[in-house]
């Protein structure tokens, strides 16, 4: 069996991780992942992860977007595409590693990219509902929305609790295709 090495391997390590986080990641998160996962062994350099961020973005494999001053890196249709034809090519023991670290760090991941909602009620019983996505205490992702009542907000709240992060990828990559 053919397996990725060197520079390939980065990169498809990278759509690895962002396609098994379902999340925006940091430039920051991807450094950590891929220092505390190495290829071969060996830690990645402060230039190599910045160059294969380019590269994949150039290759409309990921997309980046500059969120309050934080750039941050989705997984494309395409990169999507190629890490599911390729991802084999990493050998098994590297993606069982990188899975039981996206595992170990999907709270952590989480927690930057955290979930709110809050609302008022308004006198003819309706409710203005403002949920949003924030990372390190700044909104990336707001949706402010009248609701026909409490009961209504009640539900869009566990409906945006339980698909926020999803809701926000397929908008990102929606806002985003050329």
């Amino acid at each position: 069996m053919f397996f990725a090495n060197g520079d390939d391997r980065g990169k498809l390590m990278i759509l690895y991780i962002l396609r098994g986080c379902h999340l925006p990641l940091s430039r920051a998160a991807l450094e950590t992942a891929l220092r505390e996962n190495p290829i071969d062994g060996e830690a990645e350099d402060l230039f190599t992860v910045p160059d294969r961020l380019s590269l994949l973005e150039e290759g409309d494999f990921i997309a980046s977007l500059t969120v309050v001053g934080v750039q941050m890196y989705f997984l494309t249709k395409r990169g999507n595409d190629v890490i599911s034809l390729f991802d084999n090519t990493l050998p098994r023991s590297l993606r069982e590693q990188l899975d039981a670290y996206i595992d170990e760090h999907i709270d952590e991941f989480h927690r930057n990219c955290t979930m709110r909602c809050d609302y008022d009620m308004l006198s003819d019983g309706s409710c203005q509902a403002k949920f949003a996505l924030v990372e390190s205490g700044k909104p990336i992702f707001e949706l402010d929305i009248a609701l026909p009542s409490a009961e209504s907000t009640r539900v869009a709240q566990k409906r945006w609790e339980a698909a926020s992060s999803e809701l926000y990828m397929q908008v990102l990559q929606w806002l985003t295709l050329e």
